[in-house]
């Protein structure tokens, strides 16, 4: 392998370079690479090879950098952060990525904002299936898949990280943490009283089932605010 290659807007050369190279890897990260999100995979891991999983490539606001794990490892580090290994494809590196993390389906995510430095943290629905795998149809379908109601395994992974679901934009495929460390974590149907303006979806009495969100959560066209 001669050096590392970067990918952008460019499916066919990336495809190419995976046929070539199957003991390679793969770091996913933004189209302009910076510390926030570095993701290393193997070449032939199924997040980032066959068919792109939704849409129809693999760029978009997305970039490849591909190479050998050591200088991507050293890529990472020249950018002041670390390549996350992929909770499916590397989950059976002990050094790594433990083969059944604390925490279920949802643990590398605990670990992620765990790890994550900062009081806001800006992710995109793929980069949190890059670390637990495809998500339910419901988070993207429905804003209250991302409340923060410790009662769901999704939330209490964030919520026992230190962290709370601020904002999600479901047709931008995005979602915004914020730390809260000094907060508890809140029990399933419990409102959060010292928060103003907080929505708990389980104990709110005008909510009924079947009426839209959008119809008393204000602003929701354009992202929703879970607390």
């Amino acid at each position: 392998m001669r050096g590392m290659q970067r990918f952008v807007d460019d499916d066919r050369g990336y495809l190419d370079w995976l046929d070539h190279h199957a003991d390679g890897f793969v770091i996913n990260t933004g189209r302009t690479p910076s510390a926030a999100y570095l993701m290393l995979h193997r070449a032939s891991c199924g997040t980032i090879t066959g068919k792109p999983a939704r849409g129809t490539t693999f760029m978009g606001e997305y970039a490849k950098v591909c190479g050998e794990r050591n200088e991507l490892e050293e890529f990472a580090h020249h950018l002041g952060g670390h390549a996350q290994p992929c909770g499916l494809c590397l989950a059976q590196d002990g050094q790594r990525v433990p083969a059944k993390p604390a925490g279920g389906k949802y643990g590398p995510l605990r670990e992620h904002l765990s790890g994550s430095t900062g009081t806001r943290v800006r992710m995109t629905f793929t980069a949190v299936e890059d670390l637990v795998g495809r998500l339910p149809e419901s988070a993207y379908r429905h804003r209250a898949w991302w409340g923060n109601n410790a009662g769901t395994a999704e939330a209490k992974a964030w919520l026992e990280a230190g962290w709370r679901a601020e904002s999600v934009n479901q047709a931008a495929g995005e979602v915004v943490f914020t730390r809260a460390a000094d907060e508890p974590v809140r029990s399933a149907g419990r409102a959060a009283a010292s928060r103003p303006g907080y929505i708990d979806l389980q104990a709110r009495p005008a909510w009924r089932r079947g009426q839209r969100l959008s119809a008393w959560i204000p602003g929701s066209s354009r992202g929703w605010s879970p607390n």
